[in-house]
This record gives structure tokens, C-alpha cells and sequence, in this order.
């Protein structure tokens, strides 16, 4: 396809379309600086093409130009305002810049466009949690949860919410659902082991830290927890043998 439109565009520079379907095939192939030259083209040729306004925002966020991205989404909405998809990846673009407050918003809109957007809901959560606005957080997760029952990165994000009010009981109950969906993300594992020590529940909590370890066999933390736990339960010469691989 790509020598099929080069071919076309090096008979006519004006084929705008040419321009654009090029620049989708670039991005597909991770040439991006490219990608954006053949937008840029079609551009030039037919502005008031949202969708390459949009394809545009996606090929620079991908290439970690989040402004910039962040002003082709501004311009695809400037044409046309109704289009969740540029609120949502606009609204990504300014969370990867820190800028949480113009997320929300971005993803408050999106929401209002297609209130069962499951991403959305769940990065509104996200960022609500980086503010340590825990409550708004908790009613963004459960609706991410609510539109998508397997969606285990919400219960993960519900249960850490949980966690920072000191409410272990809900947490645990969180990430042990969330494990029934995706059983081999060590984060989830090491989330649950910390809310069952913090229970008393040291059993329950050695077992889970050797998931974290079965997952994430160099990490150094977790083999401090691991054994620190074994010491709690009176495992001494284990507990130092755990220790001796933390450092």
C-alpha cells in the first residue's frame, strides 16, 4: 500500500487523499516523524479534515510530543466538538504532562458524550486518585466497573483508593477480585499481600508475596516484605535468607 501511494503522489502532489491514507500506513509502520510529514500534507490541502487532526494528535502522543498533540486534538475539536475519541486523547495527553486539573475536564467531556466510555471513566479515576481526591476516585472506578465487570485495572485502582482511607477490608476484597480476572500482575499480588499483612493476616500475606516473587523474582522490595513477614511468624533463619536477596 505504501509503494501504491507513493507511486500515486509522485504522478500528483495534490492527491490529498493519498496524503492522508500514506500517512495512516506510516503510522501503522512506526515511521512516525513521516506519518506526521504526510498529515501534515493532507493538511495543507483539506483543513478542515478532523479525522487527520486527530491521527495527527495520536502519531505525536505516541512519539511523546504531548503538546503538540495536544494542539491537533484542538484543532480536530475546533471542527468538530462532538468527538469523544480527541476529548479522551487530549485528556491522556495532559495527564502524561502532570497537568491532572485539564484531564479531568477533558475526560469530563468525554464522559458527557458517551457516559459508558470505561477508559475514560477509569483515567478520571486516576487522576482523581493522583490528587488524593480518594472519594471522587472510588465513583470513577466503580463506574468503569459498572459499564465492564472484568475490567481489573478499576477494581486495582478502587482497591488502592480503599487503601489510602484505611479501609483494608474493602481493599483486599478488591484486589482479590481483580486477581480472578488477570492472575499474573505482580503489582496486584504485592497490593494484596501488603493489605493481608496490614489484616494480621500473615499467612495469606507470605503466600501472596511469593506471587509478587514467582512474577518478579529481582525485586528487591519484595523480598524485604517476604522477609520481614517470615520474621513476623517467627521463621528467623528463612526470614534472613529472604533478606540476603533484598540488598
Amino acid at each position: 500500500a505504501v509503494q501504491t501511494f507513493r507511486k500515486i503522489l509522485s504522478l500528483n502532489t495534490e492527491q490529498k487523499d493519498a496524503w492522508y491514507e500514506l500517512g495512516y500506513c506510516l503510522d501503522f509502520m512506526e515511521k512516525l516523524d513521516e506519518s506526521v510529514k504526510c498529515y501534515d500534507e493532507h493538511l495543507n490541502r483539506d483543513p478542515f479534515n478532523f479525522n487527520a487532526w486527530y491521527n495527527r494528535g495520536i502519531v505525536l502522543n505516541r512519539m511523546g510530543e504531548y503538546q503538540k498533540s495536544i494542539q491537533s486534538y484542538e484543532m480536530a475539536l475546533a471542527i468538530n466538538e462532538s468527538f469523544p475519541s480527541a476529548w479522551y486523547n487530549m485528556g491522556n495527553a495532559y495527564a502524561n504532562l502532570e497537568k491532572l486539573d485539564d484531564a479531568i475536564n477533558c475526560y469530563k467531556v468525554t464522559l458527557k458524550h458517551e457516559s459508558s466510555d470505561v477508559p475514560a471513566w477509569h483515567n478520571l479515576g486516576n487522576a482523581y486518585e493522583e490528587l488524593a481526591r480518594y472519594e471522587d476516585a472510588i465513583f470513577c472506578f466503580t463506574n468503569a466497573i459498572k459499564h465492564d465487570s472484568n475490567h481489573y485495572e478499576s477494581y486495582f485502582g478502587r482497591g488502592c483508593c480503599w487503601d489510602a482511607l484505611n479501609k483494608p477490608k474493602k481493599a483486599l476484597a478488591d484486589y482479590k477480585k481483580a486477581l480472578t480476572i488477570c492472575n499474573d500482575y505482580p503489582e496486584l499480588w504485592y497490593a494484596r499481600a501488603d493489605a493481608e499483612y496490614n489484616l494480621g493476616k500473615l499467612d495469606d500475606s507470605l503466600e501472596s508475596y511469593k506471587m509478587v516473587l514467582k512474577f518478579d523474582a529481582a525485586n528487591p522490595e519484595a523480598w524485604y516484605d517476604y522477609g520481614d513477614t517470615l520474621g513476623e511468624m517467627g521463621m528467623f533463619f528463612k526470614a534472613l535468607e529472604a533478606l540476603d536477596e533484598s540488598i
